[in-house]
């Protein structure tokens, strides 16, 4: 694991809740979510490679609302805009919001309509061609020979399953989206020693 790492979290309600990937979010000494300040991770859920994290202090805070249904598997292939934060080595030191055009092949795998660099974009919104919260995008190691089945490199963890992790954790997410998605977007920064 780098030293520093970025990703993208979602801020999901107004209390400062904020998820994540959990491999972003694992073994950091500090968090820091952009603009908001230091994070503390409060759960997570291995299963699925998430973190919830929370930072504190009265601000305006634009959370995402999870009610969107995620796309049905066995359906064709949705279209996706993955709304990311890349590393800022990958956009000389700007925080600027990314979108990567993506679709949904097999099961919950991702494919990218053209190969970009993607540090940073673990934790990215995957939004439909309306704006609506598909889900996140998940970013796995790559498993270079194996006869296991393995979770494909980059992944939607879909709205559904995030919103039943916020239930089982307690957190009363957004009902009604109060402005576009995008603005739910956050860098997140882990520091590990």
């Amino acid at each position: 694991a780098k030293s520093v790492e970025y990703g993208t979290g979602l801020v999901v309600s107004p209390q400062g809740h904020i998820v994540t990937s959990l491999r972003l979010a694992e073994g950091c000494q500090v968090i820091i979510a952009s603009g908001l300040g230091d994070a503390d991770r409060i759960a997570d859920d291995k299963d699925n490679g998430l973190a919830l994290l929370r930072v504190y202090g009265t601000r305006e805070l634009s959370p995402l609302s999870l009610t969107h249904e995620a796309a049905k598997s066995g359906a064709k292939p949705a279209e996706m805009t993955l709304v990311g934060i890349p590393d800022p080595k990958e956009q000389d030191g700007s925080r600027k919001l990314t979108e990567v055009k993506a679709r949904l092949a097999d099961g919950s795998a991702i494919e990218l309509r053209q190969p970009v660099p993607m540090a940073g974009f673990s934790g990215a919104a995957a939004l439909d061609a309306q704006g609506q919260f598909l889900g996140m995008m998940e970013m796995g190691n790559a498993v270079l020979a194996s006869v296991e089945a393995a979770a494909p490199p980059v992944r939607l963890v879909g709205a559904n399953t995030i919103a039943g992790f916020l239930d089982r954790h307690h957190v009363q997410a957004a009902q009604t989206q109060t402005a576009e998605a995008k603005a739910s977007v956050v860098q997140i920064i882990c520091v590990r020693k």
